[in-house]
């Protein structure tokens, strides 16, 4: 059973549907919800929860130095306090706050280029994570 139906009448606008006149704006539509925005955004903030609870976890509060950086060429080349550790984690928090909050309340992106952000966040918050992983392991290395 097929439908045979004109050119004229594919291009004809039904009662309920508004077309704006000329010169008039188009109205924005609202997106819809897109699923796989929200894997990408729930990953990443999983993600920084993770790397946020590691730290938490594994190095305790001390008021020792901790081993912010590790170079192959110097070894351990920043110390600091155990506050200082967090700023890995933090930056991380904030760049998934800002770019959720640039996908999520921007109206004139495209839907390729919000996915396209957030799927940067989250690589970003695996790059994140592996980073606290391997502080965990370096601070442990050395006795922490």
């Amino acid at each position: 059973m097929s439908i045979n139906t004109s050119p004229a009448e594919a291009t004809t606008v039904s009662a309920t549907q508004q077309v704006p006149e000329a010169g008039q704006p188009q109205t924005m539509v609202p997106h819809k919800p897109d699923r796989l925005l929200f894997l990408f955004l729930l990953v990443s903030i999983l993600l920084s929860a993770a790397s946020f609870g590691l730290i938490l976890w594994k190095i305790p509060p001390t008021e020792n130095t901790v081993f912010l950086h590790y170079n192959v060429y110097f070894g351990v080349d920043r110390t600091g306090n155990w506050r200082d550790i967090f700023w890995l984690p933090g930056s991380g928090a904030a760049m998934v706050v800002v770019n959720a909050a640039l996908v999520l309340w921007s109206k004139r992106m495209d839907a390729f280029i919000r996915r396209l952000v957030l799927a940067c966040t989250m690589l970003l918050q695996i790059v994140v994570f592996v980073a606290a992983v391997l502080l965990v392991l370096l601070n442990h290395a050395y006795g922490y």
